[in-house]
């Protein structure tokens, strides 16, 4: 019987420290999105975010190509560390604020905005961590021509963040 009564104690135990330790929360999805993405792990950045599985791939030929730098210029401006400032969710929707510091020591703020899809929070605008500070959002500087085709086709799957945003109204 005591034997039973520990065995339970230390689940429930377990259970606490592992419900406490949530990474589902907006801050930590952004946190360790960032850090995959820094560590190259490309594919774990994209399944922190909302972006469909057809724009994955041109987007990962962008992010090798802004990751890999060519001179030094772009090397400093690869992001490296990333701090938390503010994390603000509501029950569909949240936003978090980030500071987010370059090779080169430079510090960019920037709004993630995230969405819940299926009780997991995404990301969705990733672009922000995508591009190097001294590049504008449009990408202008970057040759990414050809890397696309003709035959690539819009996905006609439901959108979950147009679904997450109308539950939120």
């Amino acid at each position: 019987m005591k034997k039973l009564s520990l065995f339970i104690i230390a689940c429930s135990i377990g259970m606490l420290m592992v419900s406490c330790g949530s990474d589902n929360t907006p801050g930590k999805v952004v946190e360790n999105a960032f850090n995959e993405m820094v560590k190259k792990n490309y594919e774990a950045f994209f399944d922190a975010t909302t972006m469909p599985e057809n724009m994955r791939e041109f987007n990962m030929l962008i992010l090798e190509t802004t990751m890999n730098p060519s001179n030094e210029n772009a090397r400093k401006a690869m992001p490296q560390e990333i701090n938390i400032v503010k994390e603000e969710a509501q029950d569909t929707v949240a936003s978090v604020e980030v500071e987010v510091t370059n090779v080169g020591g430079e510090l960019n703020k920037l709004t993630a905005e995230l969405v819940k899809v299926e009780d997991r929070w995404k990301i969705k605008n990733p672009e922000i961590f995508m591009l190097p500070a001294s590049l504008p959002a449009s990408g202008e500087g970057l040759d990414l021509s050809g890397l696309m085709s003709d035959d690539d086709e819009a996905s006609s799957e439901p959108n979950p963040i147009d679904e997450a945003e109308e539950k939120a109204k």
